[in-house]
């Protein structure tokens, strides 16, 4: 009886899944339901998922599996994921601009995104890539984000409050009016010429080591000093625009 009831259960789940796959094309449709095949058996089973430069806008997606897939250059603009997981996958240069993604994106290359206003909250995000990524006002909060690298982003206005941000990398990017108060593990992170002109932060979670190459503007210049009693300040201040 135990059989027949997790058969039935997965015959219904799969329903399900198909049903939320209604709206995409039969290739889309195929090429997805395969990839869990092939993730779930090992490669065994199905085929690994490529969908690059395919139109996903929109879609609404729950319980899916999309660890080590290939989407670069995909339309994710919109989309709505929810407990889903791109694990180790390939988003390089995705539109993810207004996206809900509620997922497990570890070791995930997410290079070149197009993000403003995506939703990465709560997301476990450990050593995954978003090197060069534009990511204007996008929400971080609480997510787990150890080692990951985002190297010349944009991340103007975008909130981490309560993420986890250890050893993370910012060599030269743009944390203009960024929130970073209550973040985990801000020492370790690298900032290395990073812009933090404007951002919210709190000096007693960050040292003078750390701000040694940064941009920042002069009323935080003058709090570096003040913290550090420090007779003159560094000359790269930036003026707000």
């Amino acid at each position: 009886m135990g059989k027949n009831f997790k058969e039935e259960r997965l015959k219904q789940q799969k329903a399900e899944k198909e049903q939320q796959l209604s709206v995409l094309p039969e290739m889309e449709r195929i090429a997805i339901l395969s990839h869990e095949e092939w993730v779930e058996s090992e490669g065994a089973e199905g085929c690994k998922m490529d969908l690059r430069g395919k139109d996903l806008s929109k879609i609404e997606l729950t319980r899916f599996n999309f660890d080590k897939a290939e989407l670069r250059n995909a339309n994710l603009s919109g989309a709505k994921i929810y407990c889903g997981s791109f694990e180790e996958a390939c988003l390089c240069n995705c539109n993810l601009e207004d996206a809900y993604m509620d997922a497990i994106l570890t070791k995930a290359n997410l290079e070149g995104v197009q993000g403003k206003n995506a939703n990465f909250n709560s997301d476990e995000c450990d050593d995954a890539f978003f090197n060069d990524a534009i990511l204007q006002n996008a929400n971080f909060t609480r997510a787990t984000l150890c080692n990951a690298d985002f190297t010349h982003a944009d991340l103007s206005e975008a909130d981490f409050k309560g993420a986890d941000l250890d050893h993370a990398n910012f060599t030269y990017t743009n944390l203009r009016n960024a929130n970073l108060l209550g973040v985990r593990n801000l020492e370790s992170v690298n900032l290395y010429g990073a812009d933090i002109s404007g951002a919210k932060i709190s000096l007693k979670d960050i040292s003078i080591e750390q701000l040694e190459t940064c941009l920042f503007t002069p009323e935080l210049a003058q709090m570096i000093q003040a913290k550090y009693n420090l007779m003159t300040i560094y000359d790269r201040c930036k003026d707000d625009e």
